[in-house]
C-alpha cells in the first residue's frame, strides 16, 4: 500500500468507514468509532496523531508485518491483538494476555466483529518456503453485511480465491 491518502467509504452496506493507509500492510480501518489496525510497523512518526487501536491484526512472523517496538507502543488496555500461533509465539511477554490466538480457518467475535482467519501462504514454486501455509493469516473482518478482506503476504490461494461477498479488499 503506497497511497498515503486518507479514504472514506460511505454507505457501504449502510456503514461508514475511514480508511487510512500507513505504510506497506500497515492500516488503519475507522469502521465507525472503532479503530482497527493491521500489521502496524514503521516509524512512530507514523502513527503519532491516529487514535488508540481497539483491535490489531497481526499477519505474520516477517519484520514488515511484526514490529514489536510500534506493537509495545500502540497497545493500550483496551487493546485486543490477534494473531496466529506463529506470531504469537514472538510477542513479548508483557503483551502475552492481550494476544488471542487465531489459526487458518478460526473464525471469533471481537470488539463487535466477526473475524475469520484465512491462510496466508506462497503457492508452490521458488519461494514456497518463505511464507509457510498454517503459519501466518489473512483476514475477513465483518459487520452487519460489510465485508474487508485483508490478505497479508500471499499468493492467489485457492482459500482467497473462494472468498465472496468482499466489499473491500487489502492487498500487501
Amino acid at each position: 500500500m503506497h497511497n498515503k491518502e486518507q479514504v472514506t467509504m460511505n454507505n457501504i452496506q449502510d456503514t461508514n468507514i475511514e480508511i487510512v493507509p500507513i505504510e506497506h500492510a500497515s492500516l488503519i480501518l475507522d469502521w465507525e468509532g472503532v479503530f482497527i489496525y493491521t500489521d502496524p510497523v514503521g516509524k512512530v512518526s507514523l502513527f503519532a496523531s491516529k487514535p488508540d487501536p481497539d483491535i490489531i491484526l497481526l499477519t505474520d512472523i516477517h519484520g514488515d508485518h511484526l514490529d514489536l517496538e510500534r506493537l509495545q507502543a500502540l497497545t493500550k488496555e483496551k487493546t485486543i491483538i490477534i494473531a496466529p500461533q506463529a506470531v504469537a509465539d514472538k510477542i513479548p511477554e508483557n503483551l502475552k494476555s492481550k494476544v488471542s490466538v487465531m489459526n487458518n480457518g478460526e473464525v471469533a467475535e471481537k470488539g463487535g466483529f466477526k473475524i475469520e482467519a484465512i491462510p496466508m501462504y506462497n503457492l508452490p514454486g521458488p519461494s514456497q518456503n518463505y511464507h509457510t501455509k498454517g503459519r501466518g493469516n489473512g483476514y475477513v473482518v465483518s459487520k452487519g453485511d460489510t465485508r474487508i478482506y485483508i490478505s497479508g503476504d500471499t499468493a492467489g490461494t485457492p482459500e482467497m480465491r473462494a472468498l465472496q461477498n468482499i466489499d473491500i479488499a487489502f492487498v500487501a
